[in-house]
């Protein structure tokens, strides 16, 4: 889900700016059908730009980062484990603020 939000946030590397980018715009692809259709299940700082890397360095980092925390919080309440999530949209929508207010933090700190 946070490859998706930085691709409709325009923190995106050049690669994705043809391959089934419409179809995530258009919701007619879900969020982890696109990372695993895409990126081949892998995210490299190819698939980001500059500051999409700088962002998920700071937030994405499995060590330091809080978008696990955040992932977890929002969206494993009634869930056995982060890997029992839904890949839907509902779901996106549910997260996708709480990525949005942790880039602007991240902006603001910079």
């Amino acid at each position: 889900m946070f490859l998706s939000w930085c691709v409709l946030n325009g923190l995106v590397g050049k690669f994705h700016s043809a391959r089934l980018l419409p179809q995530l715009r258009a919701r007619a692809v879900t969020p982890g059908d696109y990372f695993i259709k895409v990126c081949d299940e892998k995210l490299t700082d190819e698939d980001l730009s500059d500051e999409g890397n700088a962002f998920a360095a700071a937030y994405f980092g499995f060590e330091t980062g809080e978008y696990l925390g955040d992932y977890e919080r929002v969206l494993c309440q009634h869930t056995p484990s982060l890997y029992h999530v839904d890949d839907t949209w509902e779901n996106f929508d549910k997260l996708a603020p709480i990525i949005h207010e942790q880039f602007l933090a991240w902006k603001a700190n910079r």
